[in-house]
């Protein structure tokens, strides 16, 4: 069977089919293919979630329009907009999936 067709099964790209055949190669171990890998998620501190939902009752403006600015000019604080969007979902004060990726 082809890389390509292993590839196209498992939709995972042949490069990935070639790196784990190669891996396996030469460990003579199935390395870990999915979820879990990758770079670790940051916890998000009590601090952080105070002031995003302070900044939510104050502005009323989502994830992306509150990060720019808000955060560091009242704060003193940089919180990226994918982590103020994960603190919004966590109390229930945003959708899921952002409107843009829909259209």
């Amino acid at each position: 069977m082809s890389s390509k067709n292993i590839a196209r099964g498992l939709k995972i790209s042949k490069r990935r089919v070639n790196q784990v055949w190669r891996i396996y190669m030469q460990d003579g171990e199935i390395p870990v293919i999915g979820e879990n890998i990758g770079r670790p998620k940051r916890e998000i501190t009590e601090r952080e979630r105070r002031i995003v939902l302070e900044a939510k009752k104050k502005y009323k403006l989502g994830a992306r329009r509150l990060e720019p600015y808000k955060f560091e000019r009242d704060y003193g604080i940089h919180i990226p907009h994918n982590r103020i969007h994960r603190i919004l979902l966590e109390f229930g004060l945003t959708w899921g999936e952002s409107q843009e990726e829909e259209t």
